[in-house]
C-alpha cells in the first residue's frame, strides 16, 4: 500500500510505501503487539500496584484554622421567602407604564401598515386596469405579480405585528 499516494495522490514520493495487513487476522495481529507493548510499557513504571486508601494523598485543609466540618452549627434561614414579588413604588409604575406605551406604539404601527398597504393596493390596481384599458396585457401581469409580492410582505408583516402587539398584551401590556 502505498500511504502517501493514499493521503496525497498529487505529490509524487516513490520512497514512502509500508505494507499494511487489513485482513481480519492482520488487524488482530497489529492491535496484540500495540496491546503487549503497552501493557509492558505500563508494567515498568513504579505507580502500578496496589494502594491502600489514602496512600500518596495529602489532604488540605480548605480553611486553616477553622473549626472542623462536624462540628459547625447549622446555617440559620434569612428573613427572605422565595416566589415571585410584585413590583413596588416608581419603578413599578413605569415599567408598566412603558408596557402600555410601548404597545400602543405597535398598534398604531399596525393600523399604519394596515391603511399603507390598502393605499399601495389601490394604486396597484388603478395601474392593472390602466394597463388592461390600453392592452398591454403583459405589463398588467407584471404589474400584478409586483402586487402579489407586495400583498404577501404586507401580509407577512401586519401578522408579525400582530402577534408582537397580542404578545405584549397578554405579559401585561395594555
Amino acid at each position: 500500500m502505498h500511504v502517501v499516494r493514499l493521503l496525497s495522490p498529487k505529490l509524487e514520493n516513490e520512497t514512502h510505501t509500508k505494507d499494511i495487513d487489513f485482513s481480519p487476522a492482520g488487524i488482530n495481529n497489529r492491535w496484540e503487539a500495540g496491546h503487549a507493548d503497552t501493557k509492558r510499557a505500563l508494567e515498568q513504571q513504579a505507580w502500578i500496584g496496589e494502594w491502600g486508601l489514602l496512600d500518596g494523598v495529602v489532604l488540605h485543609e480548605s480553611r486553616p484554622g477553622a473549626e472542623p466540618a462536624s462540628e459547625m452549627e447549622p446555617g440559620k434561614p434569612s428573613g427572605f421567602q422565595a416566589g415571585p414579588h410584585k413590583p413596588r413604588g416608581r419603578i413599578g409604575e413605569a415599567v408598566m407604564g412603558a408596557c402600555t406605551r410601548i404597545s400602543a406604539i405597535q398598534l398604531f404601527a399596525m393600523v399604519f401598515s394596515f391603511l399603507l398597504a390598502v393605499l399601495f393596493l389601490d394604486v396597484f390596481w388603478v395601474r392593472v386596469a390602466e394597463e388592461l384599458h390600453h392592452g398591454d396585457i403583459a405589463g398588467a401581469l407584471r404589474k400584478q405579480s409586483w402586487l402579489n409580492a407586495f400583498v404577501a410582505l404586507g401580509a407577512a408583516g401586519a401578522a408579525i405585528r400582530l402577534l408582537l402587539w397580542v404578545g405584549s398584551c397578554a405579559n401585561g401590556g395594555l
